[in-house]
């Protein structure tokens, strides 16, 4: 486990213990995946970067292996489809 000290302004304090504690673990997670993120654009990180990319479309393909598409999830949207005339 990793421990992060985190140093806000005396009025976000306050406005943060407001907040029940589940909430704040959520709010803390998602910024720490948007901090993740940041991390991942810089140069040096494209290898990690791409490594996850390849992961998540391992981990998608694996899914649609498992469970593929049925004929039906794709029709319900045939009449929402706008084809433009080229």
């Amino acid at each position: 486990m990793t421990t992060i000290t985190l140093d806000v302004p005396d009025d976000l304090a306050t406005k943060l213990r407001q907040f029940q504690p589940s909430i704040l673990v959520e709010i803390l997670r998602k910024v720490l995946e948007f901090l993740d993120l940041l991390t991942l654009k810089q140069p040096d990180n494209l290898v990690m970067r791409q490594s996850k990319i390849e992961a998540l479309e391992k981990k998608h393909r694996e899914g649609y292996q498992r469970y593929p598409q049925q004929p039906d999830e794709i029709n319900i949207w045939l009449d929402e489809q706008v084809w433009e005339e080229a």
